[in-house]
C-alpha cells in the first residue's frame, strides 16, 4: 500500500507540473500581439553597386632619362657623364625656364665589365678575367613638365645633348584627389538610381542605406579613348592637346570608383 501510494503521489506531481507549463506557454502566446512579423519580414533589403568613371586630361608630364657612357677610364667616364647632365640641367632650367625644383638626377650607376676570357688563353696567361674591360657609368635625370607643349622640346634635345635613353613618361593630375571625390559621388548616385529602378519596378519605396562599401578608387592613364560599358557613369573633363603642328597627343586619365550600398525597403 505504501509503494502504491508513492506512486500515485509522483503522478500527481507531474500532472500539476504538466499544466504548470501548459499555463506559463499558454500565457505568453496569448500575451503576444497578432500580426508580429519575424525579423526576415520586417527587414526587406536590396544590394547594389555602382560604378563611375571620370576622364580627365593631364596637366604635368614627367620624363625619366638616363645618359649612359663607356669608357676603359671610370675618370673618363664620369667626366663625359657629368659634362653630358651640367648640359641638360642648364638647357631646362636657362633656356626652357624650367624651376629647378623640378629637375633632379635621380639614380647613379657604375659597373665594370670585365674579359670574357677562354680557358686556353686564361691559363697560358694571355687573358686576365679579373681586368676591367670598361666601364658603364650611367646617370639618371627627372623633368617634370608643367607646360606640356614644351615635351617635343625636351626629347628632341635632350637626344641630341647625349640622352641615350627615355625610360618612362608620366602624364599626371596634380588634381588627382578632387577627381577620385567626384568618382566616388558619381559611383554613389549610379547605384541608387539603380535600386530606384528596382524599387519602382517591384512597387516598393526604397529606404535609407543600410550598409556602404567603397571597393576600389583608382587611376590609369590612358592614352586611348575606351568604349563605353554597361551601368556605368562618366564625366568628361578633358581631351587631346593641339598646338597646331605637335604629334603629342596626351590622352586621358581614367579615374575609377566602385561602391555596395544595401537599402531599406518598404
Amino acid at each position: 500500500m505504501v509503494k502504491m501510494s508513492k506512486i500515485s503521489n509522483t503522478l500527481n506531481a507531474r500532472k500539476v507540473f504538466g499544466r504548470s507549463v501548459c499555463f506559463f506557454l499558454c500565457g505568453l502566446l496569448s500575451a503576444a500581439p497578432v500580426g508580429v512579423l519575424s525579423a526576415a519580414e520586417r527587414q526587406r533589403t536590396i544590394s547594389v553597386s555602382g560604378e563611375a568613371k571620370v576622364r580627365v586630361a593631364p596637366d604635368q608630364i614627367i620624363i625619366s632619362m638616363a645618359v649612359l657612357n663607356k669608357e676603359k677610364s671610370l675618370d673618363v667616364a664620369k667626366k663625359g657623364n657629368d659634362n653630358t647632365v651640367k648640359s641638360l640641367i642648364n638647357y631646362f632650367t636657362e633656356t626652357l625656364k624650367i624651376d629647378p625644383k623640378h629637375v633632379q638626377t635621380d639614380y647613379l650607376s657604375v659597373s665594370p665589365v670585365y674579359y670574357n676570357c677562354h680557358h686556353n688563353e686564361e691559363r697560358e696567361g694571355r687573358c686576365d678575367p679579373l681586368q676591367v674591360q670598361y666601364y658603364n657609368l650611367e646617370k639618371g635625370v627627372q623633368i617634370r613638365l608643367k607646360d606640356l607643349t614644351q615635351y617635343e622640346a625636351v626629347v628632341s634635345k635632350s637626344l641630341k645633348l647625349g640622352v641615350n635613353k627615355i625610360s618612362n613618361v608620366q602624364f599626371i593630375t596634380t588634381e588627382l584627389r578632387k577627381h577620385k571625390d567626384k568618382a566616388r559621388e558619381l559611383a554613389t548616385i549610379a547605384a541608387k538610381e539603380k535600386a530606384q529602378a528596382i524599387a519602382g519596378t517591384l512597387e516598393m519605396k526604397l529606404g535609407k542605406p543600410i550598409t556602404i562599401n567603397l571597393n576600389n578608387v583608382g587611376w590609369a592613364y590612358s592614352g586611348r579613348r575606351l568604349g563605353m560599358s554597361q551601368n556605368v557613369m562618366r564625366n568628361e573633363a578633358g581631351g587631346r592637346m593641339d598646338d597646331g603642328g605637335s604629334s603629342l597627343a596626351v590622352g586621358q586619365i581614367n579615374v575609377t570608383a566602385s561602391v555596395n550600398i544595401s537599402f531599406d525597403m518598404e
